[in-house]
């Protein structure tokens, strides 16, 4: 189904057209920036109003238009306090602009997204068939800092996001001190930051954004020069595998478990903001920070840093 929009300033006045097209959609100015704000990933209102810099309650009414023209649904719901938290996305994966008066048939208002995760998860996931290991940290106290992981259970949101992309013909998980690096073969998903998880610490000389080798503890980015020290920060990397170069190992971790879930959030629910740069690269990094947008104690969206 095809939408067709005409663009109106907030006076009612039309911008892209001198009349409404017979059977169209009008929507304001506003309420094309909340389209194009929510084409990078679905967000709640109080977001949309922080980053469009106006008033929540206007942003609200404006919502409530699109909705009613079916342009913007509800993902998901959440109970805060006794109030309502609503996820929002468009209902359309691109909405156009009908312009059969000049010749042009239609003028696309945004355009479609690309699926960058496929892209990025390539050499993991073949045909449908994950082909690697997702590799958590051990439970109990290893490595040189005797550390207990205690974000390996974000792996079952990441494992239940993947089953959707991908079926296996093995066991597929493994703890961290379970692999050797030079007889194992298989491309890498690592969950988990190097103090929990031993590989990540083997694999940081590789990876365009690595972890600091002293304190103050953090991410240093190559290309940005930028010493992230936030708990909440995370990285989404992908690089070749050193020891068999055709494999590759993606990992995805933070200073802290707080970190490592925004990192998996920015993968499984926002991937056209976390990848957006993604086109490919042998050598790919990410930093994302975890946000609490609705004041639950827990992460549930993500701001990309680089």
């Amino acid at each position: 189904m095809k939408h067709y929009l005409t663009i109106e300033d907030e006076k009612g006045r039309s911008v892209l057209s001198s009349k409404v097209i017979r059977g169209g959609i009008k929507v304001s100015a506003t309420e094309e920036q909340i389209l194009r704000e929510l084409t990078f990933c679905p967000q709640y209102p109080a977001q949309l109003a922080k980053k469009l810099g106006i008033p929540e309650q206007k942003v609200y009414y404006h919502i409530s238009r699109l909705q009613n023209q079916g342009m913007l649904e509800v993902v998901e719901k959440k109970e805060i306090r006794g109030t309502t938290a609503r996820l929002l996305s468009p209902t359309a994966e691109s909405f156009t602009l009908a312009l059969k008066e000049k010749g042009n048939p239609e003028a696309l208002l945004r355009e479609e997204k690309t699926d960058k995760l496929s892209l990025f998860l390539a050499s993991l996931v073949d045909k449908g068939v994950f082909m690697g290991n997702i590799v958590v940290g051990n439970p109990d106290p290893h490595g040189p800092f005797k550390a207990r992981a205690r974000d390996g259970h974000y792996a079952i949101d990441l494992a239940l996001f993947l089953g959707k992309r991908a079926t296996s013909k093995d066991t597929v998980s493994l703890l961290d001190t379970q692999v050797n690096l030079n007889s194992h073969f298989s491309s890498l998903l690592i969950v988990g930051g190097p103090v929990t998880n031993q590989l990540v610490e083997e694999f940081n000389p590789s990876l365009p954004v690595k972890f600091s080798q002293d304190k103050p503890w953090g991410l240093i980015s190559e290309r940005t020069h930028q010493h992230y020290t936030d708990d909440a920060v995370g990285l989404i990397a992908r690089v070749p595998n050193p020891h068999f170069p055709d494999k590759i190992v993606i990992i995805l971790a933070g200073i802290r478990y707080s970190g490592t879930r925004a990192a998996i959030l920015g993968v499984i629910k926002y991937a056209d903001v976390a990848l957006s740069r993604f086109t490919g690269q042998k050598r790919f990094a990410s930093v994302v920070q975890g946000v609490d947008m609705n004041g639950d104690g827990e992460i549930d969206t993500i701001d990309l840093l680089e």
